[in-house]
């Protein structure tokens, strides 16, 4: 067996030119003097994210930009946005990105009840429309208006599309099981 100094003189010849990994960057960095990176030294510097968290905070973003922008206009993407409509997503939204910071858990629960939500609001939606003229948000005649409470919530067409694409994501989202290594201060 080679003396311990050989040993790192070979070492430092074979990775000349190499750029070193993140466990060499993170021993130079924080000075961690040991070979092997134990999880406590860590702490703080790597965090594990689950698909879930960000598919819940992303989500949850988005409904509140959506929200706020929808305040101003009524119409964003065909929807039947009213200040009540957009209330609801703003809140909604407030929850995910909370909950999507709040650990893996809370982050799958929230987004496993958002994505129910929206798929029974979303088919529900389909089913119960009729054709009509709504009076919120895209004034035009749409085949699938559900006035839930006439001039405040009205949700059409374009909205049970939105609903049931906003249930697809966050129940996959909750349902896989993907874990990212999110780097801070790298």
């Amino acid at each position: 067996m080679q003396p311990e100094i050989d040993r790192n003189r070979s070492n430092a010849r074979n990775n000349a030119g190499k750029k070193p990994g993140i466990r060499g960057r993170l021993r130079d960095e924080y000075d961690i003097q040991s070979e092997t990176i134990k999880k406590g030294q860590l702490e703080g510097v790597l965090e594990r994210k689950t698909f879930a968290q960000e598919t819940s905070v992303f989500i949850g973003t988005a409904l509140v930009v959506f929200a706020l922008v929808g305040f101003v206009v009524d119409n964003l993407l065909g929807a039947h946005l009213s200040p009540a409509h957009n209330l609801i997503h703003l809140v909604g939204g407030a929850l995910l990105v909370w909950f999507g910071f709040s650990g893996e858990q809370k982050a799958k629960k929230c987004s496993l009840i958002f994505g129910a939500f929206y798929a029974v609001l979303g088919v529900l939606g389909f089913m119960v429309g009729t054709p009509g003229m709504p009076s919120v948000g895209n004034l035009v005649r749409d085949d699938s208006l559900w006035l839930v409470s006439p001039e405040h919530l009205e949700l059409g067409s374009t909205d049970h599309v939105i609903h049931l694409l906003l249930a697809t994501v966050l129940l996959g989202g909750a349902l896989m099981k993907f874990r990212r290594l999110r780097r801070e201060e790298l």
